[in-house]
């Protein structure tokens, strides 16, 4: 799984050659347990400056009924969180 997304990570900005990360200090990690309670481990243990996460954009009926990981990370995170749209 981590070399698929270092893979997508690597073609993404072969892509794009006008995003420059090499300023940014980054990491991939393969983790389990609940997903919104390891993300916030991780980004306090860092300490992180930022978490970013992708989000589907569910309604409101159906993150009431199976929660998000997104609203349970930016409701208990202590840094900012950037929520980037996922588009299929």
């Amino acid at each position: 799984m981590r070399e698929d997304i270092e893979a997508h990570i690597a073609g993404y900005l072969a892509e794009h050659p006008d995003i420059s990360v090499s300023d940014v200090l980054s990491e991939v990690k393969v983790l389990e347990g609940d997903t919104a309670e390891r993300i916030l481990e991780e980004a306090q243990a860092l300490p992180a400056d930022l978490i970013v996460l992708g989000s589907y954009g569910h309604s409101a009926l159906t993150e009431l009924l199976v929660g998000s990981v997104a609203h349970e990370v930016t409701m208990g995170a202590k840094v900012p969180v950037l929520l980037v749209p996922i588009h299929h």
